[in-house]
Formats: C-alpha cells, sequence, structure tokens
C-alpha cells in the first residue's frame, strides 16, 4: 500500500510540474510577442524621427530660399474666383 502511495504522490507531483512547464512555454511565448512588438514600435519611431528630420531640413531650405529672394514685389490676391497680381514698388535697403 505504501508503494501505491508514493507512486500516487508521484503522479501528482509530476502533473503539477506538468501544468507549471505549460505556464512558462506560454509566458514565454507571450514576451516573444512583446518583444516583436517592441521591435516594431522601435523601428517605426526611428523612421519617425528621420521624416521630422527630413521635414526640418526641408523647412530650413525653404527659409533660406525665401530670405534670399529678397524683398516682396508682389503680392497675389483672389476677387471673385480669380487671382490677380498686385504690382507693389521694390523696396530699397
Amino acid at each position: 500500500m505504501e508503494n501505491v502511495e508514493k507512486l500516487q504522490d508521484a503522479e501528482a507531483k509530476v502533473a503539477a510540474m506538468q501544468e507549471a512547464l505549460a505556464g512558462i512555454q506560454s509566458g514565454l511565448e507571450r514576451a516573444e510577442q512583446v518583444a516583436v512588438a517592441a521591435e516594431q514600435a522601435k523601428e517605426r519611431a526611428e523612421q519617425s524621427v528621420k521624416v521630422t528630420l527630413a521635414l526640418v531640413g526641408l523647412s530650413v531650405v525653404l527659409i533660406a530660399l525665401s530670405l534670399d529672394r529678397g524683398p516682396l514685389t508682389g503680392m497675389a490676391s483672389v476677387r471673385g474666383g480669380r487671382t490677380v497680381l498686385i504690382d507693389l514698388p521694390a523696396t530699397q535697403p
């Protein structure tokens, strides 16, 4: 009888270990999913930084070009659905 009880006790411990192992495997799978999602988020963030820097660079170029053009010599006005160019005198510095 004693051996039967030991065998049943050992079977219960094995079952408990199998349950624990299944929990660990599930946790590892979830950790892998989180790692993949984090890597994807990192790649998107890096792409956003690149786009932001490109837009800042473009803004700097456009500002430099607008400053290089000199004073305003004309202005467009919309009247009745038509665009009309109004000539303004150039100013001398």
